[in-house]
């Protein structure tokens, strides 16, 4: 599978001017750096998905975290990226409010990112 945007989109349409379409993305987990990265295969600052994909994200990031560092506690205040549920268009979006590439952040990051995707998406079922 190839990294990044394929051009199809899933809802018939962009969802925004800056939609480029499904997104392949890959996450690894580096152990020893407790990091997560995400590497998107293009720059991107904002992400929109469906909030049964949501969901599927959500458990993904806690399963393979989860797999590699246990249980891990985490604090939901310092959390950089706005995650919504967009009731007009019903999408889960989150802004990054940076442009990357590749996302690489402690796990705990990736374990709330989780949190508000699950939050949003239950906003929106």
């Amino acid at each position: 599978m190839i990294i990044g945007p394929n051009g199809n989109f899933p809802l018939g349409a962009p969802m925004a001017p800056q939609d480029r379409g499904d997104l392949y993305a890959s996450i690894s987990i580096i152990k020893p750096l407790r990091l997560v990265v995400m590497n998107f295969g293009t720059t991107l600052s904002w992400l929109a998905i469906p909030p049964e994909l949501a969901l599927k994200h959500a458990l993904m990031f806690r399963t393979a975290i989860e797999s590699v560092f246990g249980k891990l506690s985490v604090d939901p205040r310092p959390f950089p990226f706005k995650v919504t549920a967009n009731k007009e268009k019903r999408i889960v979006e989150t802004d990054l409010c940076i442009t990357v590439s590749l996302l690489a952040a402690n796990p705990e990051l990736f374990l709330v990112w989780a949190d508000k995707l699950e939050a949003a998406a239950n906003e929106l079922l």
